[in-house]
């Protein structure tokens, strides 16, 4: 049961007088009146019937008039109206000649119909059809802004308007078809040049687009639009990018920067970053949406310290709602560094009347808060509001010093809105010696395409003027859609990675944003992050499309360990060699060393490895053994032969003279550990020294021997069977490892001191071939003895240490130190 109608009829019986309706209420199972129809009912009389006729009127095609021969039966007559395209208008015309105004462009039905007394109406006239011809110019220049495909097509296009003279325009009206599908569309307003439809078919579909004036409409503008492929989707989506604010001399304060994340639902504001004149972060102001909401739930915004090169908490804004989802209140939050913890400092209460709006407040109440958490009154606002249809369009706002009303009002801000219910101006006043006067205003302007503001200016009332303080000038971006977005971000081996756009087209590039910092620009879907300490670091892309930018990506937080920012001296060594970047060491070394010839190289270590440099890398920078280093960075290379250099590319001096000692070891122990020891500062002790191949001289120890490469300045030049002490460093060569020693002491044997033939020692007998004249001193320069053979008689001479002078048969002469 759900509906039925009663019929009370009077004069005949096929004409209802009345008719009562009634609705079934399911909770008391009874019909319930909801209406009464009653009809004033008249027989059709012949003698009640006018005839009529029409005529244009000159210069006013527009304008209508008729001609009226009045019924047969004028008894109690009053006038004639007339029912146009079958609606009775409502003018009534007591003369049988009148004039209908304004009439349409368009072919027209038109009766008139007698009225006598108590407005009882006659028998209307014939019909009467008239077309009435007015030249109305329609849009022109149709273009497609976009084309969108979520579950139904999203469609806008934009065109000219008309160019027209003495013509009234009230709007646009668009028919959309296809095969067998229609839409339409609508604006009142002729300053809205364009138009927007949904449509779920996938096929090209005309477009009518007509003008309407108040004398009809126009010819439709006809154009077609192809949705036939989903893939083939045009997106504009318009979002301020940046803003620049100007001071009031034009020179540039600040840079705000604003963020977006998009999905198919539309974009929502993500954060914004504001940079000083210099280009330095300052500011960055984050929000946080209510859940399925487009209300702000929390806006925090952050201090950049350029020390830490990240941000830190400065400030919390919490907005709370009512159960209307109307605003109800806002607390904000100041970060307490020492108790590293946000704390409540000042909050604002609204108050909503729904007599006036659901929406806009009429009273607020601010309030302070101490450390304790205990609140004052720091001032009251009522508000007047006024309204144009839905839309606020004028707003004053009376502000108190406290609850007390009857005291006179400390400020007044007065506010006006355009007719969409944007602000478009804000004049505040204080009151100064029992006067309010004008403080400082705001004015908005807007983009007429896109109604996103496009200027902001601040004034100060300054000398009985308005002066210009500061001026924030916005550009706008229409990338942002969730086709643009870089997805699925990765941070592997040093190398940001992600998923390129759904849309390719016309994209230039990425800029990648570090901690929320515009830190790189890329022109494929990878960033090395080398360049980046170890850390926790928050990464996002943002595509760019034509100097555009597009919403930005999904925040990927990671805790980076850079392999080119190494520890010591180990991590070093163990890190990849012959790259094409530099590695750097956070902790210092010690030059420890220089050694070897062609070339010679210098040796830095730590506690935990040591590595050789060339020594010709380090020239300029003055480096002497004893130095400690520090911010070393570089390049590490292999050669050929496994030997690691590292080519410094920047260091730093930390201090001079610290103390170099090597490192005690045993000839066993070196050979068994060449990885963990090679370049180190090593002391050998008893070493033997034994002749090699091609003229080489070895260092060994039982069945183990090393080549070592002897110092032509040292001074004690060790011969095969002497045996010593060395310091220096196990290095490589083309055979392999290699001795690389920067002091030989303690020698026992025969040593050379100049370059010759060495002597042997046969049955105590020191033999020198070729030898001619021998001289013996001792280490004062004393001659001990001279004798003209080839050979000495060692027990002859005092034990010690002793110098020899010998003289060849060529006329050479060389000179030993030998100790026996």
């Amino acid at each position: 049961m759900y509906q039925k109608h009663d019929y009370i009829y009077t004069l005949t019986d096929t004409i209802p007088s009345e008719v009562d309706e009634y609705r079934f209420n399911t909770t008391s199972q009874q019909f319930l009146q909801t209406y009464k129809f009653a009809y004033l009912n008249y027989l059709y009389k012949q003698e009640r019937t006018p005839q009529a006729s029409i005529t244009a009127q000159e210069g006013t095609p527009g304008d209508i008039v008729f001609q009226v021969t009045p019924p047969a039966d004028a008894t109690g007559l009053q006038g004639y109206m007339v029912l146009a395209d079958y609606t009775l208008q409502d003018e009534l015309f007591t003369d049988v000649r009148f004039t209908l105004h304004n009439q349409p462009r368009g072919i027209h039905y038109y009766r008139v119909v007698p009225v006598y007394e108590q407005g009882t109406m006659g028998n209307c006239s014939e019909l009467l059809t008239h077309t009435i011809k007015i030249n109305l110019p329609a849009p022109t220049k149709p273009e497609l802004v976009y084309k969108e495909y979520y579950t139904k097509w999203n469609v806008k296009f934009k065109f000219s308007a008309p160019q027209y003279q003495g013509l009234t325009l009230k709007g646009y009206r668009w028919a959309v078809s296809g095969n067998g599908h229609q839409t339409t569309g609508k604006t009142d307003s002729p300053n809205q040049l364009f138009g927007t439809f949904t449509y779920y078919n996938k096929e090209k579909v005309k477009v009518e687009l007509y003008a309407v004036y108040e004398e009809g409409e126009s010819d439709p503008l006809t154009f077609e639009i192809d949705l036939t492929d989903v893939t083939d989707m045009i997106t504009e989506h318009w979002r301020n990018q940046y803003s620049t604010v100007k001071d009031e001399t034009g020179n540039i304060k600040q840079t705000n920067k604003f963020y977006y994340t998009s999905d198919s639902m539309g974009e929502t504001f993500s954060f914004s970053v504001g940079y000083d004149s210099s280009g330095q972060p300052k500011e960055r102001t984050t929000t946080t949406l209510r859940k399925y909401s487009s209300k702000i739930e929390s806006e925090e915004i952050d201090l950049y310290d350029p020390t830490k090169k990240n941000w830190e908490g400065h400030r919390k804004i919490l907005y709370t709602y009512n159960s209307a989802s109307s605003l109800s209140g806002k607390q904000v939050l100041v970060f307490n560094k020492d108790q590293q913890t946000f704390i409540k400092d000042k909050a604002e209460y609204y108050f909503m009347d729904p007599k006036v709006s659901y929406q806009y407040p009429i009273e607020t109440t601010a309030y302070t808060f101490d450390t304790q958490g205990d609140s004052t009154v720091t001032a009251f606002t009522n508000s007047t509001l006024e309204f144009t249809g839905k839309y606020l369009s004028h707003q004053i706002d009376s502000v108190y010093a406290s609850l007390d009303t009857t005291l006179p009002a400390v400020a007044c801000i007065e506010k006006t809105f355009d007719d969409k219910g944007k602000i478009k101006t804000s004049v505040e006043s204080r009151r100064i010696n029992g006067k309010l006067t004008p403080h400082q205003r705001i004015q908005y302007d807007y983009s007429a395409d896109t109604e996103l503001p496009t200027r902001i200016t601040h004034s100060a009332f300054r000398n009985n003027d308005w002066q210009t303080d500061s001026i924030e000038d916005f550009v706008a971006s229409k990338e942002y859609h969730f086709t643009h977005m870089a997805k699925s971000l990765t941070l592997t081996k040093d190398s940001l990675r992600w998923k390129a756009p759904d849309r390719i087209q016309d994209l230039t590039g990425y800029k990648v944003l570090v901690n929320g910092i515009e830190t790189a620009f890329a022109d494929t879907c990878c960033w090395s992050a080398m360049s980046l300490p170890n850390g926790v670091y928050t990464f996002q892309v943002v595509p760019v499309y034509n100097d555009r930018e597009a919403g930005i990506s999904e925040t990927l937080k990671i805790r980076y360990k850079n392999r080119t920012i190494l520890a010591d001296v180990a991590a070093l060594r163990k890190a990849k060699p012959n790259v094409d970047y530099p590695y750097t060491l956070t902790g210092e070394v010690l030059v420890t060393g220089q050694a070897g010839a062609n070339p010679a190289y210098t040796f830095f270590e730590d506690e935990t490895s040591g590595i050789a440099l060339d020594t010709k890398e380090l020239a300029g920078y003055g480096i002497k053994v004893g130095d400690k280093i520090g911010k070393l960075k570089g390049k590490l290379v292999k050669e050929a032969n496994g030997l690691l250099l590292f080519k410094p590319t920047y260091l730093s001096i930390l201090s001079s003279g610290n103390a170099v000692t090597a490192k005690p070891s045993d000839f066993k122990t070196l050979l068994e550990n060449t990885e963990t020891l090679e370049a180190r500062f090593i002391g050998l002790e008893g070493i033997t020294f034994k002749q090699g191949d091609a003229g080489t001289m070895l260092i060994s120890d039982a069945d183990k021997e090393l080549p070592i490469l002897i110092p032509n300045d040292t001074d004690e030049q060790p011969v095969a069977g002497a045996k010593g002490n060395v310091e220096g460093f196990l290095s490589r060569s083309g055979e392999g490892f290699i001795f690389l020693p920067t002091r030989i002491f303690n020698v026992t044997g025969i040593q050379a001191i100049s370059e010759n033939e060495y002597p042997v020692v046969i049955n105590g007998q020191l033999v020198l071939k070729q030898a001619q004249e021998i001289r013996v001193y001792d280490l004062q320069g004393s001659l001990l003895s001279v004798t003209n053979t080839n050979h000495i008689d060692l027990s002859a001479m005092p034990k010690g240490t002793i110098l020899l002078q010998v003289y060849y048969k060529n006329g050479s002469k060389q000179a030993f130190k030998i100790l026996h």
